[in-house]
């Protein structure tokens, strides 16, 4: 262990180095802060101490050795966006400064890292994404600011200028302003029976709910209070990570109820009722999932997007996400009416101001909030189409009708059934038409 001593004036500091050796360094305090002397000499140690566990021979530990032991103590936590900290570290990072020791690290290091950035193309051919960039100074930074608590540097060299940092915009300035529905394509959407009939519940979750994927795929009856006045409650109080494949907490931390609105009320119920039965083969218990997979399990985002696409194509709308229906019910309540301060209560809950903590939301206000959203199933019509006999003259009218059937074989691919005119004789017959998805 090392010591402090006086020498014209001054305190210095002895210390052992990485190689064994002892060496003398001036700690440039005057006698008096023998104190502060004494917790410089302990942060050395501890440098010295953690380079020699990362494999630094001279005891300086590189960027890359300590980015490889946050990176396994992160997973060890089981922090969710490890994956993405990782990648972003491994792609962009570590190429740039890892060959650096921790302690030698400048701001002048990160200011060039972030301009570098700027200015790099993506996997793609494209140049970095503002947000990207951003997000990758920011698990940079974080990585530091964790190393000054391992008291391996004494201060994070992540400083940057005012204007150093891109802003905060998408690479596409139109693409949020294109990234709802309208009140007509969400209908459809719920609506239109060419769609499974547990797509469409799941759809009117996120776009009449107001949820987030995860959160839609980890609703259970027992979360549904339906005989709540004046709108049944959902508590929304965990979310499936596609990632871990496991359920945790929603992503503020704050559980919160949402509102039932009217539309999605009559959807739940006839769900309820028969729609889920046909697709599970027996009735719904309270600790089932709302809308499972054919196995009862959660549903998968990836082929959830495939089939959300696929679905949209099918009603001749573009492309957009699934989290875009959530979107596009905050803003069609809006739009309607609702105050924003209190529709954020329904779909983000709580903040974490002192005054929110303190605050108990009534339910009516809440309700009146959702309810500003106007939006309704579409009634299905029945067209006349005219039937020709055997002798080719014209015959009497045919209504036309199509209905959603579980798929035994696929369960979220949708079958339709209806009816045909087949044969030379002018009779009616039932014919089965599928349509599948090109997977």
């Amino acid at each position: 262990m090392g010591s402090i001593y006086e020498k014209n004036g001054r305190l210095y500091m002895s210390f052992k180095t990485a190689s064994g050796k002892w060496t003398t360094k001036s700690t440039k305090l005057p006698v008096g802060q023998e104190k502060r002397a004494k917790t410089m000499l302990d942060q050395t140690e501890q440098q010295i101490a953690m380079g020699l566990e990362l494999g630094a021979v001279d005891g300086k530990a590189t960027v890359t050795a300590y980015a490889k032991r946050w990176i396994a103590e992160r997973k060890a936590q089981g922090i969710r966006s490890i994956g993405d900290e990782e990648s972003r570290l491994r792609i962009h990072v570590l190429p740039e400064i890892g060959s650096l020791p921790m302690a030698d690290v400048r701001p002048r290091h990160i200011r060039d890292l972030v301009r570098h950035l700027k200015q790099k193309n993506s996997a793609r051919g494209e140049l970095l994404a503002p947000r990207s960039v951003r997000h990758i100074y920011a698990v940079t930074r974080l990585m530091f600011k964790d190393a000054i608590v391992d008291e391996l540097i004494d201060a994070t060299p992540c400083v940057l200028k005012r204007h150093d940092l891109p802003k905060k915009i998408d690479k596409d300035p139109t693409f949020r302003a294109q990234a709802t529905f309208t009140r007509e394509e969400l209908e459809a959407l719920i609506s239109d029976d060419r769609s499974p009939e547990e797509r469409r519940m799941l759809y009117a979750l996120m776009g009449l709910g107001g949820m987030r994927f995860g959160e839609a795929v980890a609703r259970r009856w027992r979360d549904y209070e339906p005989k709540l006045k004046p709108l049944g409650k959902l508590l929304i109080a965990s979310s499936f990570d596609v990632k871990t494949h496991k359920e945790k907490s929603v992503k503020t931390q704050a559980p919160r109820e949402m509102p039932v609105h009217p539309t999605l009320a009559k959807m739940l119920a006839a769900w309820k009722l028969g729609g889920w039965e046909r697709m599970m083969g027996r009735p719904p218990r309270a600790e089932d999932l709302i809308v499972p997979s054919d196995t009862g399990n959660h549903r998968n985002v990836n082929r959830g997007l495939h089939n959300f696409h696929y679905d949209l194509k099918r009603l001749g709308q573009r492309k957009r996400r699934q989290h875009d229906l959530r979107r596009t019910f905050i803003t069609l309540a809006r739009s309607g009416g609702a105050r924003p301060d209190i529709l954020k209560w329904a779909t983000h809950g709580p903040s974490g101001d002192i005054i929110d903590i303190y605050t108990s939301m009534p339910w009516e206000p809440l309700c009146e909030a959702v309810s500003c959203l106007k939006l309704d199933l579409l009634e299905g019509k029945v067209i006349q189409l005219k039937v020709q006999n055997v002798s080719g003259a014209d015959g009497g009218f045919l209504p036309s009708f199509s209905r959603s059937i579980p798929d035994k074989k696929n369960p979220e691919v949708s079958s339709t059934s209806g009816l045909r005119v087949g044969g030379a004789d002018g009779t009616r017959t039932r014919g089965l038409r599928r349509d599948r998805p090109a997977l």
